[in-house]
């Protein structure tokens, strides 16, 4: 019924403006909407669009390649270790590609009658092109990109031929410039930006099927959270463009200048979306990021306006009429397409709603444009409904605001409703961040800040390889030594973990085991990502901020450890460890068939270390440690649960603690639980929705920062081993030999 309601809502609202309505412009004048003759044939536009999209998906990909070898959590992140397995073949190829996608453009360009005042700069950008691609393909120039501030300035350098093409392309007519349409009037730049929010919110509450069943109140307030940040956040936007349209209302060539204000404006808007939505995931700030987002912004705004927008506008025109019923329900039916597409494309390859939220962003202003085109004015109840709705949606999201600033319930209320429905619907998580991220207190700003000028040491940081100085003389340690297993669950919270809180009734086989084992209530981490986190585990101690220490390999403290004693190690060798453990015979690597590292999952690395120990025939003593990513951000993002964060993380919890059950019965069954050191913890945290917040890696809040520790010792041990009232591990002072002397208690 709702579903039918919701739709039936924006159809009221959309069909009477789509049918038999006429057009009204500031003169007054009225004219009913006719189809636009084609001037070019179907054939060449269609060539024509999809060259220039081409060879600008091409140069931004280049260009984002680039930033992303530049930035140090990236580069290991995403181009040692790539989750887009095309990305390889993209590097490798990139000069045939270039070659090809320029080839293609200018086939397209010399179709179509070239003016004599485009000639010699169009040939001169091809001939450029040609040279530039020529170069890339014989020095393979992007498979040896350095690392330093070269690869930033070459990322931005990539984006001018954008803005050339722009430059050197036809000026738009005013019937084919989409910023220059919906100039007419500036509340029907209001009312066009409502009812493209309207849209939006009905459209992705469909496609990720809450809409259809809302049954509690809880769901009823998710539903009314979701239209009102939309509607409040594109009505802001449709106001300043009704300021504009009222600025240039009165002065000739209103449209064009109305063009030109409203593409400055979607440039300052994709640089603010780019610099704090895109880049934090990315450690990425300064007046480097922001030269870069406006760059990026100005030659994908440019492109478009040029170059794309007007073959664009020909070939629908040349399709269907507009305003005509068939146009908005085509236009209808292409919005509900792309709300299912987007994190069903995306979600699996995407980190921390990077790519899923840009695709959105640019849904919600392909969205707007298209209202203003295809719609005409809306009638007089229409406008007193979508004016009725602006001012209650703006009022929601200023007493939401309200709360967000003083801290007050109003800001949990809005970040548990935004959370309860962030995994299915990704358009509401977006408004929802943006409003949350606008609003948030003013200490948190000052906090970012302080971690921004502090952390996260660039490669033009040379820092010196250091001296182990772990003992004065590392010998082994005499008699037998206990078998040791180390279980990092990656993004684990300690909130979701039994001992830590007594709500937990999801994981009784770790409630037993932490029954049996000592648990520290106050463990923490000092990273808030695994880049940084791993590494220090397994030097045991505090690294500079920097990602992957180039000399790590001498401060690797636990291998140099477990080969002087002697260890037969099973470790699951992640993208991180690959680059810091030294190759050893006495290191069996576990998951080797595993083709992306996040698809390492607890239940299977178990069963097949259980496989390896029932096979061991030598005596020495056991070493393990795997980091799965069953709880991890893209782990969530990608599962195929209709669930919010939260419940995907319980269910992949209960896997977790069943596994973790079995492989505790088999280590009793084999006798080897009383004789071994198990340890239960996390490298961090993960955020939920908390003001908010989603993932890691980008912000240090209890949530993330607060881990599990449960550390069960063999009987014998148990007298020999010190902690503190605060729950952590106190060092004994005649600590000579190795750490694993003094946690087997012979110091």
């Amino acid at each position: 019924m709702v579903l039918v309601a919701a739709k039936s809502a924006t159809f009221i609202l959309i069909y009477p403006m789509a049918h038999g309505q006429k057009f009204s412009f500031p003169n007054g004048e009225a004219v009913e909407p006719e189809p636009t003759s084609p001037r070019t044939p179907l054939g060449l536009l269609l060539v024509q669009l999809v060259s220039h999209i081409s060879y600008a998906a091409f140069l931004l990909l280049t260009a984002t390649y680039c930033l992303l070898v530049y930035l140090p959590f990236s580069y290991f992140g995403f181009i040692q270790h790539p989750l887009m397995g095309w990305l390889p073949a993209f590097v490798r190829w990139h000069g045939a590609i270039y070659l090809g996608v320029l080839v293609f453009l200018a086939g397209s360009l010399y179709a179509h009658p070239i003016p004599r005042r485009t000639r010699i700069p169009l040939v001169s950008f091809i001939a450029l092109q040609a040279i530039i691609a020529v170069v890339t393909f014989a020095r393979q120039s992007l498979a040896s990109l350095p690392r330093d501030l070269s690869a930033y300035l070459w990322g931005l350098l990539g984006l001018f031929p954008l803005l050339w093409l722009a430059a050197i392309g036809a000026k738009p007519t005013e019937k084919d410039d989409l910023m220059a349409q919906g100039h007419r009037s500036p509340l029907d730049q209001l009312w066009a930006a409502a009812l493209a929010g309207v849209s939006t919110a009905v459209a992705f509450g469909i496609t990720s099927h809450r809409f259809p069943w809302i049954t509690s109140t809880r769901e009823l307030a998710h539903a009314i959270a979701d239209v009102a940040a939309h509607v409040a956040i594109f009505s802001i936007v449709g106001m300043v463009l009704a300021f504009l349209c009222f600025l240039v209302s009165k002065s000739r060539n209103a449209a064009e200048r109305f063009s030109i204000l409203s593409s400055a404006l979607a440039c300052l808007l994709a640089t603010i979306v780019i610099r704090s939505l895109v880049f934090p995931a990315l450690s990425f700030d300064g007046i480097q990021a922001m030269l870069y987002a406006a760059t990026f912004s100005a030659a994908v705004i440019a492109l478009w306006k040029c170059s794309v927008a007007p073959p664009l506008v020909q070939l629908i025109s040349s399709m269907m009429s507009r305003g005509s019923i068939y146009f908005v329900f085509c236009g209808l039916l292409l919005l509900l397409l792309l709300a299912w597409a987007i994190p069903v494309a995306l979600q699996r390859t995407d980190w921390d709603f990077v790519l899923q939220r840009m695709a959105v962003i640019a849904l919600w202003a392909a969205t707007v444009l298209a209202v203003r085109w295809f719609l005409p004015s809306p009638k007089p109840w229409q406008k007193v409904v979508l004016s009725v709705l602006i001012c209650a949606s703006l009022l929601f999201v200023t007493v939401e605001a309200v709360g967000i600033r003083r801290g007050t319930t109003y800001a949990s209320t809005f970040a548990e409703e935004a959370e309860g429905a962030s995994r299915l619907d990704v358009s509401f998580s977006t408004a929802s961040t943006i409003i949350l991220r606008s609003f948030s207190p003013p200490e948190n700003a000052a906090f970012f800040d302080f971690l921004r000028r502090n952390t996260n040491l660039g490669p033009e940081v040379k820092i010196a390889a250091a001296k182990p100085g772990l003992v004065e003389n590392l010998v082994p340690s005499p008699g037998p030594k206990p078998n040791t297993f180390i279980f990092v669950i990656d993004s684990l919270r300690q909130d979701y973990v039994a001992p830590y809180n007594a709500s937990v009734n999801f994981a009784p086989e770790t409630a037993e085991f932490a029954a049996d084992s000592f648990v520290f209530h106050n463990a923490f981490t000092r990273y808030a990502g695994t880049a940084l986190s791993e590494p220090a585990i397994w030097v045991g101690a505090m690294l500079l901020h920097e990602q992957h220490l180039e000399a790590f390999r001498p401060l690797n403290h636990l291998q140099q450890l477990l080969e002087t004693d002697g260890y037969q190690s099973y470790v699951s060798v992640d993208p991180i460890l690959e680059r810091i453990l030294v190759p050893s015979p006495s290191l069996i690597r576990l998951d080797r068939d595993l083709k992306m590292w996040n698809d390492l999952d607890f239940v299977s690395t178990l069963h097949e270390l259980e496989s390896h120990l029932s096979r061991q025939t030598n005596p020495r003593p056991i070493f393990a440690y795997t980091q799965p990513q069953n709880v991890h951000t893209m782990t969530l993002e990608r599962s195929r649960l209709s669930s919010s964060r939260r419940e995907v993380s319980i269910h992949e919890i209960r896997r977790i603690d069943a596994a973790f059950g079995e492989f505790l019965a088999f280590l009793k069954e084999r006798g080897l639980y009383d004789n071994s050191i198990i340890i239960l913890t996390a490298d961090h945290g993960e955020s939920y929705g908390e003001y908010g917040r989603y993932g890691h890696a980008d912000f240090l809040f209890p949530e993330i920062i607060r881990i599990p520790l449960i550390i069960h010792l063999p009987p014998q041990l148990r007298t020999k081993v010190q902690w503190d009232r605060l729950g952590l591990p106190s060092t004994p002072t005649s600590l000579r030999r190795s750490t694993i002397s003094w946690i087997t208690g012979q110091f």
